[in-house]
């Protein structure tokens, strides 16, 4: 077993004294050497420490065996001294001075002088000019001191050993302590020169734990092994020491660990004034750790707090009252653009758009003014030119009682300022849509009567007649004023759609010769088709109505020419859309002037417009967006000023076979019949035209200004009822809900429906079922006779129903004028 022993060693070379700390230590004894070559140094190290021995070089010239000798002598200590020599040395000479029982006589071999060390006296401390009372205040106050400049444990409790090891001469010293937060209890410390240190979590703690949970201290020595009552099954169980002291630490009058002394060697006896000298060393050792784990515990808080602010997705930030910025966090960086050095340089004056400073400043003075500011909104401009708009939440900051800065929190509601733009322009849109799809319902029946009784009069007419121009005049411009009633529905997303699953690239391709006539010479026109593209299911009059807008807005975008590309390709999660899904899209590009950012978003507003008066009517793009929502897609726009513009539009794909459409053969002339017609119309003026049209035709005809007049009549009329030809929308009762009265009166009616406004939920579900069974308003008298032989030569009438599920058939919500 090696020896470990503290020695002060007196003269000789460096080479000598690690030549000596080798060789012992190749003779088993482990050495803490400490060299002294000076008499202050010595005397010094002698009475500040505690020593085992003292080894001095035989040296004549300079500080050695000697000198070391008489100074021990005056110490009146009874620190063993032990004389050896260097290389070349005359030790006689040295003998003869050196006759006390303290010197020790060495020849070259080093076996002696080892043996001499082991031989020593064991747990015993020999102090010099120091009392134990006042070497135990000595090392409460080093332990007092190594615990205020020690920042860990790791780094205090060795020291802690190191120090106690003055007054107790124990190598084997164990520390446990309990966590506060957790309850667990571990070795922090552990020094034994036999056993390993218990791992984590270890069940095996012994005495500690007793100590621990009985806040007590205890010795146990070799005869307490035999008689330790109530102790005697932890003694038994315990480690094979032979001596064991240990007392508990405490904080906040709560044991939170225990300290622990134990020997090996068979002799070792622990004394009440160890005991006493351990409990004071406790008390300092308790507070140090209590000190270190609450500034360890303020470090985790600072951490946390720092890793909170650094990862926060809101600006945190400090300014003075002038406005310089002191401290920002990292969100300062990602959403300004600026490094956080750049944005210490800066005052908010350089960050806050300039149109929001007053309102910055104003706030700044109404809290120094004492009133309680709520969260207000300002933009910024970022390094890169962009716009941020923040939502501003701040305190001021007070020091010795006056405001000194302003501590805040930014947020980026950048998007989310978007998304409520987008909005309320969507509400605006629809707003307008409903105000333009109830004019067009009107309007439609008025531009009705006026282009039909056209037709009827001039029908009439001879082709030499003199006020035959005045009447195809009147025609001309009802049919133009129609065209325009349909733009405004095609925006409001309220009229009929004739959807049919077609291939988009056949309709560009058909659209070739008319768009390179309709496009000045100077404009490149190109075409990138995916030759596998999908079908889609729409109205492919619609789409050409879109495409052909899209083009002349492109070329009033290029006045000087340029090029203009229509591109078509299957994509899957279409856009913004949140559903997955395969789709088409089919983006529109030309190299024109660009849009300005401030009107892009109103571009699709109706009768919105950048040309010139007299030069459009604002109705282009609100016309495109109407067709494209209601057929079920999304438009965008992406534009640069001065770099061209980008429509883009994305329609769901079909994944049906494309239909064909028979066209009907019949000549106008030949669109009669004599079958009974009951006309139900509210508006008076196309009641009759409708009346004197089939009436002309050979019909019979009944007529009706509402549902309930209907009604009556059907119940009146005694004989067949071949065509309901009904409004869709009338007061007290819809034509919906109408057809299916009369089906349960006149099971062979055949429905047909007349709309100028499919706005309603009820008809756009019901279509499907009404291919060959409604009309779209403005109609002329030759597309009314064919439409009304198509429906009475179908194979069987088609009655609409309003039920769905949770709703009954008497649901009259769409019964608006």
């Amino acid at each position: 077993m090696s020896r470990s022993l503290k020695v002060l060693v007196v003269g000789g070379s460096d080479h000598d004294v690690d030549q000596l700390r080798r060789d012992l230590e190749r003779s088993g004894i482990d050495l803490l050497m400490t060299s002294a070559d000076s008499p202050q140094g010595f005397t010094t190290a002698v009475v500040s420490d505690i020593w085992d021995c003292v080894i001095a070089f035989s040296a004549i010239d300079g500080f050695g065996a000697l000198d070391a000798s008489a100074l021990l002598r005056d110490a009146r200590c009874g620190l063993p001294l032990i004389v050896t020599r260097a290389a070349g040395e005359a030790f006689e000479t040295v003998k003869t001075v050196l006759f006390s029982d303290e010197s020790f006589e060495l020849s070259d071999d080093v076996r002696p002088l080892a043996e001499a060390l082991i031989s020593l006296p064991h747990n015993v401390r020999r102090t010099c000019g120091l009392s134990r009372s006042e070497l135990s205040r000595k090392v409460r106050l080093e332990i007092m001191r190594a615990g205020i400049g020690s920042r860990r444990l790791s780094e205090y409790l060795p020291k802690v050993h190191s120090a106690i090891r003055q007054v107790i001469d124990s190598e084997n010293c164990s520390i446990l302590l309990r966590d506060p937060l957790t309850g667990r209890t571990d070795f922090e410390y552990w020094a034994d020169s036999r056993e390993s240190q218990p791992p984590p979590d270890s069940e095996v703690r012994g005495l500690a734990d007793h100590v621990l949970l009985s806040g007590e201290p205890l010795i146990v020595n070799k005869e307490v092994r035999t008689a330790a009552g109530e102790l005697t099954e932890i003694v038994r169980k315990a480690e094979p020491w032979a001596a064991w002291i240990g007392v508990p630490l405490s904080t906040s009058a709560r044991p939170c660990g225990v300290l622990a002394l134990h020997q090996y060697d068979e002799d070792a006896v622990f004394t009440g004034q160890d005991l006493h000298f351990l409990s004071l060393v406790a008390d300092q050792i308790s507070i140090a750790i209590e000190r270190q784990r609450s500034e360890q515990a303020l470090i985790a808080s600072e951490e946390r707090y720092r890793d909170m602010v650094e990862n926060a997705i809101d600006i945190l930030y400090v300014h003075d009252l002038q406005g310089n910025f002191i401290s920002v966090n990292a969100a300062a960086e990602r959403i300004t653009g600026y490094s956080r050095s750049e944005i210490l340089r800066m005052n908010m004056a350089q960050v806050v758009a300039p149109e929001f400073l007053d309102r910055t400043r104003e706030m700044l003075a109404e809290k120094l003014g004492g009133t309680s500011v709520t969260a207000y909104d300002v933009e910024i401009q970022t390094k890169d030119g962009r716009r941020a708009t923040l939502e501003i939440s701040s305190r001021l900051m007070y020091a010795n009682g006056s405001p000194a800065g302003v501590q805040g929190i930014a947020r980026d509601i950048t998007e989310k300022k978007h998304l409520e733009d987008r909005y309320r322009q969507s509400q605006k849109l629809e707003a307008i849509g409903l105000l333009a799809g109830g004019i067009s319902h009107d309007f439609n029946n008025l531009l009705m009567a006026i282009t039909g009784y056209s037709e009827i009069t001039l029908a009439k007419m001879s082709p030499d007649d003199p006020l035959r121009p005045s009447i195809e005049g009147i025609r001309d411009t009802g049919e133009r004023a129609s065209a325009l009633t349909q733009r405004l529905l095609a925006f409001s997303r309220k009229q009929v759609l004739k959807p049919v699953v077609h291939d988009l690239n056949s309709v560009i391709l058909s659209m070739d010769k008319l768009l390179c006539r309709v496009l000045r010479e100077d404009i490149e026109f190109r075409m990138e088709l995916d030759t596998g593209l999908q079908n889609i299911n729409a109205d492919p009059g619609q789409i050409e109505q879109v495409i052909i807008n899209l083009a002349i807005n492109a070329q009033d975008a290029m006045p000087s020419g340029g090029r203009l590309t229509i591109k078509t390709e299957n994509i899957h999660d279409g856009s913004a859309r949140a559903e997955p899904g395969a789709f088409v899209r089919m983006t529109i590009t030309d190299s024109g002037d660009g849009i300005d950012e401030q009107i892009i978003d109103r571009i699709f507003e109706p009768f919105f417009t950048t040309k010139g008066f007299g030069k459009g009517s604002g109705l282009g793009l609100a016309t495109v967006h109407g067709i494209v929502t209601q057929s079920g897609g999304e438009i965008s726009v992406h534009s640069v000023k001065g770099q061209g513009t980008e429509f883009e539009i994305v329609l769901p794909a079909a994944d049906t076979l494309p239909e064909f459409q028979e066209w009907p053969s019949k000549k106008f002339e030949e669109l009669s019949g004599t079958e009974t017609v009951l006309i139900v119309e509210d508006d008076a003026s196309v009641r009759r035209l409708v009346g004197d049209v089939l009436v002309h035709k050979g019909y019979s005809v009944l007529e009706a200004s509402n549902g309930e007049e209907a009604i009556a009549i059907c119940d009146r009329h005694s004989g067949t009822i071949d065509l309901l030809l009904t409004d869709l929308v009338m007061p007290r009762m819809s034509g919906i809900e109408l057809t299916g009265r009369v089906a349960d009166l006149h099971p062979e009616t055949r429905p047909l429906v007349m709309t100028g406004y499919a706005g309603s939920m009820e008809f756009a579900e019901m279509i499907p079922n009404f291919r060959a069974a409604y009309i779209e308003k403005p109609f002329t008298p030759e597309m009314l006779a064919r439409k009304v032989r198509e429906v009475l030569e179908s194979a069987a009438p088609v009655a609409p129903t309003l039920e769905r599920e949770g709703q009954e058939s008497g649901d009259s919500s769409i019964h608006t004028n």
